[in-house]
């Protein structure tokens, strides 16, 4: 720990902001008309402040870190992440270790971690390892239509990042029969070339095994680097049987909580990709125990979205393989719009942030105005 002058946390406000998309697209067999964000603010006595967010997915977050976590941290030394995350993960043992509660512990450890770093006077990517410079980024597009099988959206968006220098991109699957989900994955390898790397993302909305190995075994001729997300997560059985007899990488996690879950996954060889989503597994502070054990086993791991945070663990991991992202040109993802300063794309990589901590701060007066 860096000889530094004890700083104190002083206040914690939460917000829960709804943010409205500029038309609705569809993905996981739901119709996305807006975002909705849990945003926290942690500040200390000598006024340093700390941010993180997440989509709060139709929930108000806001309560729980104002009712449940903010009393147990006021008076504390956000360098102590580890306690403080214990003593929220214990604190509310009854209420549940995952989904609503685990979301709000996970958004308030980012802002301690970016607190933590700011007191080190270091970004947080160079406090957590320091492994490289620059990362390859993940761009998510091609959702679904509202005619789903228009595809014209979706490869003017691949092709113009793809002319931007971007290799990696991911669109949205499995509403559809397989045969016509094809009919899209194939559009967007034919606009994006063979070079290039595709994820298709099922969100978790198959059920049968056989089905989704028949959609496999059709989309594989398009080189898929993965399919993501196949099943719901409490369908632990079909994604073992799938992942052991797809012909195509299997991508699992975006809403597992709490480091015990990917410990099963891995042990029981359910994924290939380990998709982590930080604020749900409970913040940076357990990310960084499942991160480990990711590298332990040889498997790589995709941060699910909010790269303003999750760049920090590809520049310090190496088992990190890119940052996801909607990009610059998406009005996909809204809360880039109060987030100063934004993280620049170019060439298809995104460099961490040089400032201490997080690199960011939040518009919160402007978030204030669309609070719910």
């Amino acid at each position: 720990m860096p000889d530094v002058p004890q700083d104190l946390v002083e206040r914690v406000e939460a917000l829960t902001v709804s943010l409205p998309l500029q038309r609705p697209v569809w993905a996981s067999g739901l119709r996305i008309a807006l975002r909705d964000f849990l945003v926290v603010r942690v500040t200390l006595a000598s006024g340093r402040r700390g941010y993180g967010f997440h989509k709060s997915r139709g929930i108000a977050l806001d309560r729980i870190v104002r009712d449940n976590l903010a009393p147990l941290l006021v008076g504390q030394d956000p360098w102590n992440v580890e306690r403080l995350w214990r003593q929220m993960h214990d604190a509310t043992l009854l209420a549940g270790r995952t989904g609503a509660v685990m979301r709000s512990i996970g958004t308030v450890d980012i802002a301690l971690w970016d607190l933590r770093a700011q007191v080190a006077g270091v970004p947080l990517h160079r406090l957590l390892g320091g492994y490289r410079n620059d990362c390859e980024a993940l761009l998510v597009t091609g959702y679904y239509e509202e005619d789903p099988l228009d595809c014209e959206p979706m490869q003017r968006q691949l092709a113009a990042w793809r002319a931007d220098g971007c290799g990696f991109f991911k669109i949205a699957a499995g509403m559809l029969a397989p045969e016509a989900d094809e009919r899209r994955i194939a559009a967007a390898r034919e606009t994006v070339g063979p070079d290039a790397a595709l994820a298709a993302d099922v969100n978790g909305v198959w059920s049968e095994v056989k089905h989704a190995l028949r959609a496999a075994r059709l989309w594989e001729r398009h080189g898929l680097r993965w399919i993501e997300d196949p099943f719901p997560i409490d369908h632990a059985a079909q994604r073992r049987e799938f992942t052991r007899r797809s012909p195509v990488a299997v991508a699992i996690g975006d809403e597992q909580g709490s480091p015990g879950y990917f410990h099963e996954l891995i042990a029981t060889r359910a994924l290939d990709v380990l998709r982590l989503d930080t604020p749900v597994v409970g913040g940076i502070t357990p990310a960084l125990r499942i991160l480990a054990m990711a590298d332990a086993a040889g498997v790589p791991v995709s941060p699910h979205l909010y790269p303003e945070i999750n760049v920090h663990l590809a520049a310090a991991f190496r088992n990190v393989v890119a940052v996801e992202t909607f990009g610059t040109r998406s009005d996909l993802y809204q809360i880039d719009k109060f987030i100063e300063p934004g993280l620049e794309l170019r060439g298809g990589r995104i460099a961490p942030p040089t400032a201490p901590g997080l690199g960011f701060r939040l518009d919160w007066d402007g978030l204030a105005k669309h609070s719910i």
